[in-house]
């Protein structure tokens, strides 16, 4: 075979050739404007077809290097051919057992999702259970000490004992709450306003008294009424109580001026100056008092 021949002596026929070879691997490569091109290249001291002759020449010895390369392209092809096919043939075993696992596992992972979705489907079923379980546990331990509460409250309030009655009103508020969906609720909210009221109708006076007592009073002897006014719920009416009775001794100060005995400009000195006295030592006072039941309260 002509693959088996010794190397050519003309390996070096693309150089000899040159530019005007170099034409036929372009693109859109035309054979007449190739030609016509060779033509009128042609040296001036050769005749035409003493350029042409030469031209051929040229182009046989590059025809038969071209065809040497391509016979050893396709000797080594041929070559590669077996081992080529024996790894594509691997590789399509390998893709056949490798859909075949990723069918198997994609199945597994169906399987999981449905019996995981299952299984959450049980715990919230089982969350919601216990919840209501734990509801109605609590509404029918509070239905039981409900007149129990209502009970003790009735003899706390006649034994005028005004902090267990408070005590009790302030279980008996959450009692009524966990209850409200019970029949009956709007006779429990009855009872706890009416025990509400007569707590806060005894209470009312020793405020009063506290508050506009001579001399003024000291924070731990109002402390105990704003603890039992905030179990209540009615902390709102005693701040009330408490601003309307607060200004007293002020206005007492501001009507005591007599034109006979003190000098108008000094007087309003001196009262302007126990105005401020006043205010931040209601500050003070207002902060102990109030600021602790306030944030209890809510």
């Amino acid at each position: 075979p002509r693959s088996g021949r010794a190397e050519p002596k003309h390996r070096g026929g693309r150089q000899m050739i040159g530019a005007e070879i170099g034409a036929f691997g372009r693109d859109g490569f035309e054979v007449h404007s190739w030609v016509n091109q060779v033509i009128e290249d042609r040296p001036g001291d050769l005749t035409l077809d003493a350029h042409i002759s030469a031209i051929s020449v040229k182009l046989q010895l590059l025809s038969a290097d071209l065809n040497d390369e391509l016979e050893r392209s396709m000797a080594d092809l041929v070559k590669a051919l077996p081992g080529a096919t024996s790894e594509a043939e691997r590789v399509e075993e390998l893709a056949r057992a490798l859909t075949k696992d990723l069918g198997k596992i994609d199945g597994r992972l169906v399987d999981i999702e449905a019996d995981t979705s299952q299984q959450v489907l049980v715990l919230e079923r089982l969350d919601l259970l216990k919840r209501h379980m734990e509801t109605c546990a609590e509404t029918l331990t509070e239905a039981a000490n409900w007149s129990v509460l209502v009970r003790e409250a009735n003899g706390a309030l006649a034994a005028n004992a005004l902090s267990q009655v408070a005590q009790r009103l302030e279980q008996m508020h959450k009692s009524e709450r966990v209850l409200r969906s019970v029949p009956g609720a709007a006779e429990r909210q009855r009872t706890l306003a009416q025990a509400s009221e007569k707590l806060e109708a005894l209470l009312r006076p020793q405020l009063l008294s506290t508050l506009t007592k001579a001399g003024g009073f000291r924070p731990s002897e109002l402390a105990p009424l704003v603890v039992l006014y905030a179990k209540l719920g009615r902390l709102p009416a005693l701040r009330d109580e408490y601003a309307r009775a607060r200004p007293q001794e002020l206005h007492r100060l501001w009507f005591a001026y007599d034109p006979t005995k003190h000098r108008l400009d000094k007087w309003l000195h001196e009262f302007y100056e126990q105005v401020l006295t006043s205010l931040g030592d209601e500050r003070r006072r207002c902060g102990d008092l109030f600021a602790s039941s306030s944030s209890s309260s809510s």
